[in-house]
């Protein structure tokens, strides 16, 4: 009897470690394809031509590609530099400022011009 219980035990802890294996290399298999995907849309971001600052870009990007100043920036979103997070979206910050997006947009991409 001892042993056929312990033949199960074998048998469970033996399904339950390829049971983890296998959620190892499906999991594994998730994030590299995830990887390869944001490094392609990170490729593709950096090699568009962008002529208008938009709302999805972040405070940091619209900083590097089109030569505005931070402090620029910094009085249009209404906010101090040490408080803004430079990698969080336009939209987002907006939101948390209370402030119209589409209009903070527009004046920031008259001084882009």
């Amino acid at each position: 009897m001892v042993g056929k219980e312990r033949v199960k035990r074998i048998i469970l802890y033996m399904a339950l470690l390829l049971s983890l294996v296998l959620l190892a290399f499906v999991l594994s298999k998730s994030a590299v394809n995830h990887y390869h995907s944001f490094k392609d849309q990170q490729r593709e971001i950096k090699n568009a031509n962008f002529t208008q600052i938009e709302s999805w870009m972040t405070p940091r990007t619209i900083i590097r590609r089109f030569n505005l100043s931070e402090s620029d920036l910094v009085n249009e979103l209404k906010t101090n530099s040490n408080k803004t997070n430079f990698r969080v979206p336009l939209d987002s910050i907006c939101k948390k400022n209370k402030l119209n997006c589409s209009l903070v947009v527009e004046e920031l991409n008259k001084k882009i011009v």
